[in-house]
Order: structure tokens, then C-alpha cells, then sequence
């Protein structure tokens, strides 16, 4: 829940949108990175984990107010 909480105080910092499923978000990102890793691990292709990380990037800049 600590990781929801990140992205709740983005939102009421002004700096995610209001309507973000703070939930699904943490959730998804977290799942993102770790599949990358393992991904990464099992390829044995280090390049795969930082694709995986530019789109987590975008992803939480899809959530930034402009």
C-alpha cells in the first residue's frame, strides 16, 4: 500500500493528475520493472530492463499535470 501512497501525495501535490488509480498504477509499475528485470536475467540482455524502464518513464509522465 506504501507504494499507492506515492503516487496519492503526487496527486495531491499537484503534480499527477487527481483522477490516477493510485492503486493500479503502483501495481503496474512494480510489475513492469520486475518483469523487465527477470526478463532481463533470463535473456541475459541488460538493454531489455532499460527499454522496460523508458516506458515506466513514460508511463508516469502520462500521469504529470502539463
Amino acid at each position: 500500500k506504501s507504494k499507492a501512497n506515492l503516487v496519492t501525495a503526487g496527486s495531491e501535490a499537484g503534480e499527477f493528475k487527481h483522477d490516477a488509480d493510485t492503486t493500479g498504477t503502483a501495481l503496474s509499475v512494480i510489475a513492469i520493472i520486475e518483469g523487465g528485470i527477470m526478463i532481463a536475467k533470463v535473456t541475459n540482455t541488460p538493454a531489455s530492463l532499460d527499454q522496460v524502464l523508458k516506458t515506466v518513464n513514460s508511463l508516469i509522465s502520462a500521469l504529470k499535470i502539463a
